[in-house]
């Protein structure tokens, strides 16, 4: 609950609106994805979704999530770091603004 009050009077940033916009473009309320956030998982309140939180340092576990139905990753540059770095073109990068990115699993 403590949460929820918190987020009703948060005020989006244009870039924390643009990443909730993309997720919800590219995946349903039912699919996980994997927050890359240093342990904090209040993008998954933002965004409306469920997964994995990760930390930068278990970027390889991302083979292994994406086989348990990941379809999506997202995590805060300041956190995470590069998108371009993390998926070494392995995978879609669909937005990368400056302050949060969101890449596609398939």
């Amino acid at each position: 609950m403590r949460i929820e009050n918190l987020l009703s009077k948060e005020t989006k940033s244009k870039e924390l609106t643009e990443l909730t916009e993309t997720v919800e473009k590219n995946s349903n309320n039912s699919d996980k994805i994997i927050s890359l956030t240093q342990g904090n998982p209040v993008l998954f309140y933002n965004v409306n979704r469920k997964g994995w939180l990760l930390d930068k340092s278990e970027i390889e576990k991302i083979d292994s999530l994406k086989n348990n139905n990941a379809k999506l990753i997202i995590g805060d540059k300041k956190s995470a770091g590069d998108p371009a770095l993390l998926t070494k073109g392995k995978y879609e990068i669909i937005l990368n603004n400056n302050d949060f990115f969101c890449i596609k699993l398939n």
